[in-house]
This record gives structure tokens, sequence and C-alpha cells, in this order.
């Protein structure tokens, strides 16, 4: 597969899933910050119930994207539902980045819920526009 159309089919993927979120998904809830010493950005967003595979990430010059899905869980006794305010199904966030991001060392950890991306400063880029999905193995961290 080329890169042209490797990024042809994440748009393609990223725009179905945006179109989706818009229309019967969700956007979850995130943080960013800068890390203290002052080298990275850290991402923090609120995904309780997804499973590691289902979620995907990217950046595409300064902006982050997170999609994916969560999937409806078993009711875990028969009866009425009384109220209903967690959502399932697609859901894509973007988030604009304020620096260059070195992609390569890119990481993140998924633990209790929260998936928290480390995305460490270029300070070497200058503020060019890249595009590229960040490979990684997302885990769940034992409590």
């Amino acid at each position: 597969m080329s890169h042209d159309d490797f990024f042809r089919e994440f748009d393609t993927l990223f725009s179905a899933m945006a179109r989706r979120a818009r229309f019967g998904g969700f956007v979850p809830n995130a943080d960013a910050s800068l890390a203290e010493d002052g080298r990275s950005v850290i991402v923090e967003v609120e995904l309780a119930g997804v499973q590691p595979e289902r979620i995907r990430v990217a950046v595409e010059g300064r902006r982050l994207y997170i999609a994916g899905r969560r999937e409806v869980a078993p009711k875990a006794r028969g009866g009425t539902v009384l109220l209903k305010e967690i959502p399932h199904g697609d859901f894509a966030k973007e988030i604009a980045l304020p620096v260059p991001i070195q992609r390569g060392d890119v990481t993140a950890t998924y633990r209790d819920g929260l998936l928290t991306i480390n995305l460490p400063i270029d300070r070497d880029e200058p503020a060019l526009y890249a595009q590229a999905e960040l490979r990684m193995i997302i885990r769940r961290m034992p409590v």
C-alpha cells in the first residue's frame, strides 16, 4: 500500500466515524496539558468501557484525532431502564495541538477507563504540515 493510499484510507475511515459520531454517537471528554518539564503534551480522554483495540489515534499537522467505538454492554439484570446517560456507539474527538509533535515517540496507556496519550514536542521540526497515523498498541494497565 502506498503512502497516499494509506492516508486516503485513513481519511475515509475517520470521516465516516466522525459523521456517525455527530449522528447518534458521542464526543468523549478530554483534558490536554503541557508536562511539568515542558517536553511533551499530555492528553487524557475519558473512554470508560471501550476496548483498547477499538481505539484509533492519529496526528495530522497540529491536530490529534481519537476515534473508535464503545459497544453496548449486556444488561446485568432484566428490568426496565430508568436512566440512560452513558453513550454507546462510534465516537470521535479532534484536539488542536499548540506545538509540533515527535510522532515516532508517542505513547498511550489505557487504565481505569482513561486513555492517556503522551505527545513529545518536536523542537527541531518547523511548523510544517505533516500527517501520520500513530502505530501503537494500547494496552489495558493492571489495577
